[in-house]
């Protein structure tokens, strides 16, 4: 199958952000502003968190999209793409994109870049979150098809992931309710303990708190015996995940003293989705060569338990105060600051009735937490199929003219 680069049947058009400080720019009644995260709630962006005013389009010379136009984010949720359902301006970290009437479909160029999504990570620059710049969107091969074609393929995905989605959607229900029975047993958890014993703020527990470093890294995972850095994915799921680095080039030293050592509590210091900043995970390596990253806080604790320190810290109490503690980086990267979390309140338990309080709470929510796991492996095997199936439809290993949707990659 031939292929065609997406700038030559499509207008790429870049986003931007007016100056954050400047109170002119931005308006409650002013043009709808597109964010990542406001992409990822829907495939079409209906309601965005911030609107910009008319000094503040002009400022930043912001682009006016119309519903309809395509959107592709570029930075963290990389590979995210949404359709505006309104008029509205988008910010740099997100390209729009306008096929040519004659040339191409909309929806197909949507489904081509699914289908190419898995490989994005390979083609994002070496830095500690992956991302891509409008020049490589541009270069994207997309199949070179004729209009009417792309339009086939189009309507056949549109009707055939119906049901996968109404399926996704059930088990993801599902996983809203368990995850609120969790949080209302972690919730009960933390005030019986802030009754118990009185809540502190974080700082008494604290002996230090810094963020590492980033050097420029190479796009690939470094092997066991070398040196990584680790990306906020790391990190941000809850889970320490050691795999999510990128391998310290060869002629780069490290710094050890940003090693990553067996039981460090990590935090994410910034992330593209505020619902990503500040969560913490402790340090499992496997005996792998990793150094934090300057977007991860350690604590290091002068007294307690990681563990417990990091149940306490992903309660819904304080989870709740590190969010509205976020701040916003250029309209970019949200951050939180290191006196923010050091002000964060912790039940002053004794060190020596930590883990048993730990073992109390893991014990409440065992149950729903494996049947959470459980519907989190159902919707990842959905959503595999989903990829597979819009991946055949678009490279023509299905004939879209017959195909019923029996017989597919799964």
């Amino acid at each position: 199958m031939s292929v065609v680069a997406l700038k030559r049947v499509a207008t790429l058009r870049a986003g931007g952000t007016p100056s954050v400080a400047d109170r002119e720019y931005w308006s409650e009644d002013g043009l709808p502003w597109v964010t990542i995260g406001d992409m990822t709630v829907s495939p079409v962006v209906t309601q965005t968190n911030r609107r910009v005013s008319a000094a503040g389009v002009r400022a930043a010379r912001l682009e006016l999209g119309r519903p309809g136009t395509l959107l592709f984010a570029m930075y963290a949720s990389l590979g995210e793409v949404a359709f505006l359902g309104i008029s509205a301006a988008w910010n740099q970290a997100i390209v729009a994109i306008d096929p040519r009437a004659d040339l191409a479909d909309s929806r197909f160029i949507r489904y081509a870049l699914l289908a190419m999504r898995p490989t994005f990570s390979a083609l994002a620059r070496s830095n500690t979150q992956d991302n891509l710049n409008a020049e490589q969107v541009g270069n994207l091969q997309i199949p070179a098809l004729p209009l009417e074609v792309q339009r086939a393929i189009a309507d056949f995905l549109d009707n055939e992931i119906v049901g996968i989605d109404l399926l996704i959607a059930k088990r993801q229900e599902m996983r809203v309710l368990l995850s609120a029975r969790i949080a209302s047993f972690h919730e009960q958890w933390f005030s019986d303990l802030a009754r118990r014993y009185t809540a502190v703020p974080l700082r008494r527990f604290l002996a230090t708190l810094e963020q590492g470093w980033s050097p420029v890294c190479e796009a690939a995972v470094a092997e066991p015996s070398e040196w990584g850095v680790l990306k906020t994915s790391a990190v941000s799921s809850g889970r320490f995940i050691a795999t999510e680095n990128k391998r310290l080039p060869d002629d780069q030293p490290p710094h050890p003293r940003w090693r990553v050592s067996d039981g460090d509590l990590l935090m994410t210091r910034g992330s593209g989705s505020r619902t990503a900043v500040g969560q913490v995970a402790v340090a499992s390596t496997d005996g792998r060569k990793l150094m934090i990253s300057d977007l991860v806080y350690r604590l290091r604790l002068n007294r307690g338990e990681p563990e417990f320190m990091g149940e306490v810290l992903r309660s819904p109490q304080v989870r709740s105060l590190i969010e509205q503690a976020v701040r916003t980086d250029a309209g970019q990267t949200l951050k939180i600051r290191g006196d923010d979390i050091r002000g964060l309140p912790v039940p002053s338990v004794p060190t020596e009735s930590q883990a048993s309080a730990t073992r109390e709470l893991h014990a409440f929510r065992s149950a729903p937490s494996r049947a959470l796991d459980t519907s989190g492996r159902q919707v990842a095997l959905l959503r595999e199929r989903r990829q597979a199936l819009i991946a055949a439809a678009v490279t023509g290993e299905i004939d879209v003219s017959s195909a019923s949707g029996r017989g597919v990659p799964t």
